[in-house]
């Protein structure tokens, strides 16, 4: 609608025809090969999987390749789902390296038993995780990995304070179970106060 100076309203419909098409010349014009070329771009939902998603269009332009006119031809010229699936390859290959470097430090400086006891701890519950994640149905993407590889820095953190407690209140004379438990219950709340900390500084 446009309203002239005196305050009267036209329709566009009114005094010109309108039609539906193509600017020409086109401001931006996208060839492959040297043909031209209509792009689309398609993105996941914000909880999708963008492999399942790539899998999924090139079954969907294998179908519409069957029935499209010729001359016309539906390609791939980026295909995000294959770069997502090669770095989580890379990451957990990452992942794998850092959870035998982390344990093979641990045996050095802190000594076969507790290093063994800590590794093992950090090996369990990375393999927990990835169970529930599987159970879940939760992808295993780069957010999700870069947070295992997170949580198992801070869960070394808090074993290492709760077995050097635990040293410490051996020395002190207490029986190994006795010292054990102390360390544990003297330990839980600023380790769960600093890893709740940890956790609201990444939301």
């Amino acid at each position: 609608t446009i309203v002239s100076r005196n305050g009267e309203h036209f329709r566009l419909a009114d005094i010109a025809q309108i039609e539906e098409g193509y600017q020409t010349p086109p401001a931006n014009q996208m060839r492959i090969n040297g043909s031209p070329a209509v792009g689309i771009a398609i993105s996941t939902v914000p909880t999708g999987n963008v492999v399942d998603m790539a899998e999924d269009i090139k079954m969907r332009i294998g179908e519409l390749s069957q029935s499209i006119p010729d001359g016309y031809e539906l390609i791939s010229i980026y295909d995000q789902g294959y770069e997502s699936a090669v770095a989580n390859q890379g990451f957990i290959l990452n992942l794998i390296i850092s959870v035998i470097t982390v344990v093979a430090i641990l045996l050095f400086f802190i000594g076969f038993k507790n290093g063994l006891l800590i590794g093992s701890g950090l090996v369990f519950s990375i393999f927990a995780t990835l169970i529930v994640m599987m159970a879940c149905d939760i992808a295993l993407q780069r957010m999700s990995l870069a947070a295992i590889i997170i949580a198992m820095g801070m869960l070394v953190d808090n074993a290492i304070v709760v077995s050097d407690s635990a040293l410490i209140n051996m020395e002190r004379g207490m029986r190994k179970r006795v010292a054990i438990m102390r360390a544990c219950s003297s330990t839980a709340l600023p380790l769960l106060a600093a890893t709740v900390i940890a956790i609201l500084t990444f939301l």
